[in-house]
């Protein structure tokens, strides 16, 4: 529909030529109808759209709009198109995530503020709307497991876990083992050096300062100590003999002490386990002795070595006696 508008604000669907006259009026026109110049002022268009050729209007909502780590939100979307055409709709939950359902949900794996926004389209065109989500954290749940009983220089097999809704955080593990040394890491290692009941403590603490603390007893029993050298089986008359008993402990906290549980005669040992003896004449006869050492930490564990030292006489004067052999007169 198109319509004329004059100098003096009078339409007319017609053009007018004179003042006189109008176009196809056949005669004199009306005052109403020509009133005016014949210059057109305005020429006035209606369009009519299609539905299919209004934008569509987004609408979107989040139920709840703070919430926690780990939580599900859930995203309702309006279905606000006009046309007759299928719309699109993508959901962009603000940490990389995204959904094309009209209605979606969406757990957030780290705290923060979001920004979703809800884009539809369709043959009129794209509108878009935002709204925003808070995510609180959520401190992790730590687990270390049960009590433990190992043996001295043993490695107790820590473990320590965590439950955390917030599954993008990461997490720092402090141990106090109970005998004044300290650790890291989820699985550290450690040995105790001396028996006994210790107290462990671990602590966690996610990287957004969420934290937990756990408990547990390690029985740690004694090991006794174990002899790793071997003894001279070999002696002679007046000659001195020697010989140093090396024993490994696993518990290295402990002490020790040396005896000589059998030894013969003027046979000596020191607090080091070093063994001292000079044979005699009278010893050589007898061709063989028997030596006993005990060593026996300071938690009752103790280990024996036994062994049989053979006697050489020495026969200076080719006479069948030894050295130390006591004569009379010829």
């Amino acid at each position: 529909l198109t319509q004329n508008q004059f100098g003096d604000g009078h339409f007319k669907g017609e053009w007018c030529s004179s003042a006189g006259s109008c176009g196809s009026c056949g005669g004199p026109c009306a005052y109403s109808e020509c009133w005016g110049t014949e210059t057109l002022s305005t020429a006035w268009s209606v369009l009519i759209l299609t539905p299919d050729a209004i934008p569509p209007l987004a609408i979107g909502d989040a139920v709840p709009t703070a919430t926690s780590e780990g939580e599900e939100v859930v995203f309702i979307g309006v279905a606000s198109d006009p046309g007759t055409g299928l719309p699109t709709y993508a959901w962009d939950f603000g940490d990389g995530a995204t959904s094309s359902a009209l209605d979606a949900s969406h757990v957030y794996a780290d705290n923060g503020a979001y920004v979703v926004t809800l884009t539809l389209a369709s043959e009129g065109g794209v509108s878009t709307d935002t709204m925003s989500v808070a995510v609180e954290n959520v401190a992790p749940e730590l687990s270390v497991g049960p009590d433990l009983t190992v043996a001295e220089g043993e490695e107790p097999p820590f473990l320590a876990s965590v439950v955390d809704p917030g599954t993008a955080d990461t997490h720092v593990y402090d141990w106090e083992f109970g005998d004044g040394a300290v650790g890291v890491g989820a699985t550290p290692a450690h040995a105790y050096g001396d028996d006994g009941v210790y107290l462990v403590s671990v602590y966690v603490a996610d990287d957004d300062g969420g934290s937990d603390a756990g408990e547990l007893e390690v029985m740690v029993e004694n090991v006794p100590p174990v002899v790793e050298s071997e003894p001279p089986t070999d002696a002679v008359e007046g000659e001195g003999y020697g010989y140093e008993v090396a024993f490994y402990d696993a518990g290295w906290e402990d002490t020790h002490t040396c005896v000589l549980a059998e030894a013969p005669s003027g046979m000596t040992i020191t607090e080091d386990c070093f063994v001292s003896w000079t044979p005699s004449y009278t010893e050589a006869l007898g061709a063989t002795t028997e030596v006993t050492v005990v060593v026996t930490d300071d938690d009752g564990g103790e280990v024996s070595q036994s062994w049989t030292i053979t006697i050489a006489f020495v026969d200076e004067d080719n006479d069948g006696f030894g050295a130390g052999c006591p004569r009379g007169p010829d």
